[in-house]
């Protein structure tokens, strides 16, 4: 029985994980691809077999605000595919809970050639363009927007662009809508806050940037502040990411550090 609670565990922990990672990580659209391609991409820019290890540690709180759970987790995520139609990447990753490693088995996500999920009959328009203002610096951006239909929901996702300034997507909002209500059903705002701030990383001074993602929906607010540097497969240097039920209450919180990393 106790056996049969953890494989459940760890397969939720590795939806989640593996989901946070790339919602962070990724930032790009596929509407991006028709005239930036892949090398705005924070992993698409790089070759297969490029690949990152991170860790992970998460808390989960009660309602007075006490830790009732506590896990490690290792994950290595490696690009073992990229063209103009899409990116594979394959996931191993691993979980300490209760004095006990358990292995996930290998997992392989395919996406768009921008990140986002493939999706069919996506309509992609260009608006005029727009600054985003970081730190007092108005940046030129064009802006994009791409629409698709998921069996009953539609999402708009809406991104900021300049091919010129990394990370290159420096905001992007995604809106998930009730197709036959037209409700909104989660919105996700992305914004890279600072710029070109150096940043010791495995032994070198690196050029980051720092990113703030909030994900709003029924069940609650997800807040998440990473600092990114396009050297790194992924971009994820660093990463702190708070999650509160629809009261406000914190529930969960997470952070993930770099490991290791390799480039082809």
């Amino acid at each position: 029985m106790q056996d049969h609670y953890l494989n459940r565990m760890i397969r939720a922990w590795s939806s989640r994980l593996a989901l946070l990672l790339v919602v962070c990580i990724i930032t790009s659209t596929d509407a991006d691809a028709i005239q930036f391609g892949r090398r705005i991409h924070q992993w698409g820019r790089f070759r297969p077999g490029s690949w990152v290890v991170m860790r992970q540690g998460m808390e989960s709180l009660d309602p007075e605000g006490q830790v009732v759970n506590r896990s490690v987790s290792e994950t290595k995520m490696t690009l073992a595919d990229a063209d103009d139609q899409a990116l594979t990447l394959k996931v191993q990753s691993s979980l300490e809970i209760g004095g006990r490693k358990l292995e996930n088995p290998p997992q392989e996500l395919r996406q768009g050639p921008l990140g986002d999920p493939i999706s069919v009959g996506a309509v992609a328009q260009e608006l005029p363009s727009e600054d985003v203002t970081i730190q007092g610096r108005a940046i030129r951006c064009e802006v994009r927007r791409a629409e698709s239909v998921v069996g009953p929901r539609r999402q708009i996702v809406t991104t900021w662009v300049n091919p010129n300034v990394a990370p290159y997507v420096l905001r992007k909002i995604t809106s998930t809508v009730d197709a036959a209500s037209g409700k909104t059903l989660g919105e996700t705002v992305m914004e890279v806050v600072s710029l070109s701030t150096e940043r010791r990383v495995l032994a070198r001074n690196r050029t980051v940037a720092e990113v703030r993602t909030v994900q709003r929906h029924a069940r609650g607010q997800t807040t998440t502040q990473a600092i990114c540097c396009p050297e790194i497969p992924g971009g994820v240097v660093s990463q702190t990411t708070q999650e509160f039920d629809a009261g406000g209450q914190l529930i969960r919180r997470t952070s993930v550090e770099l490991v290791d990393f390799e480039t082809k």
